[in-house]
């Protein structure tokens, strides 16, 4: 099974139970066992400690923590949302084959409706009441 690409970034802390490894995307804590390779970018120290900068490989299905700093700001911007959403490539082919779906359903009326990229189902009991609906497209 072939490892995960290397993370370069600097080592921040290297204890028994964990390796926290801090790059331009954010803090990595890893456990000890997950960890494939820890080597110095400078390879002629040979020191891995923290504060230096490393290349770390991690195995193929560690788990690992990732947190990430982000800054938060306010802008005097409203939102706003076009009054003609955009055609997806392929929406009509969706819809379609969403429709003809829904005609399996004979024994409830269907009402297929497209949204931007996303097709609903909804189906209607006897009184034309609302029962249920589904995003079709999230069958795949």
């Amino acid at each position: 099974m072939p490892d995960l690409p290397p993370l370069r970034g600097r080592l921040v802390d290297r204890t028994d139970e964990s390796v926290v490894l801090a790059t331009d995307d954010g803090r990595w804590t890893v456990r000890p066992e997950d960890v494939v390779s820890l080597d110095p970018v400078d390879a002629e120290s040979g020191v891995v400690e923290p504060g230096v900068e490393v290349v770390l490989v991690v195995r193929l299905d560690a788990v690992v923590e990732v947190t990430q700093t982000t800054r938060l700001r306010v802008v005097e911007q409203p939102m706003t949302i076009p009054d003609e959403q955009p055609r997806v490539v392929g929406s009509e082919r969706l819809s379609a084959a969403a429709a003809e779906w829904a005609t399996l359903f004979s024994s409830a009326d269907v009402c297929v409706q497209e949204v931007g990229s996303s097709s609903w189902m909804k189906t209607y009991d006897m009184n034309g009441d609302h029962v249920d609906g589904i995003a079709i497209d999230s069958l795949d």
